[in-house]
């Protein structure tokens, strides 16, 4: 299945859940694009991301450039398993904010 949401569960906040990937990659696209362009400050919650993969992490870094191409800070939180796993394989937790201690379990 190919389940994925991008809600803004707050100012400036962006909640994603579901399957961060390939399948989902144009409606993932879409909203952390349109997140970035019409926030000041960015907060990025994944703690109902299931599944993250490499299209996924690309995605992610895409959203990074783009904030720091528009002088934006951005935050993430609530990193998924999945996500700790998929940052934890390339390498990108510091990239993301992800905690250094839950990385190594």
């Amino acid at each position: 299945m190919n389940d994925f949401t991008a809600t803004e569960s707050g100012p400036d906040t962006l909640a994603l859940a579901g399957e961060v990937g390939i399948y989902n990659a144009d409606a993932i696209k879409q909203a952390l694009i349109a997140f970035v362009s019409d926030n000041e400050t960015l907060h990025i919650d994944l703690s109902g991301v299931s599944d993250l993969d490499t299209c996924g992490v690309q995605l992610m870094l895409l959203a990074r450039s783009e904030a720091l191409a528009r002088a934006r800070t951005i935050r993430w939180s609530g990193h998924s398993q999945a996500v700790l796993n998929a940052l934890e394989t390339f390498n990108l937790g510091a990239l993301f904010d992800a905690p250094a201690t839950l990385l190594t379990n």
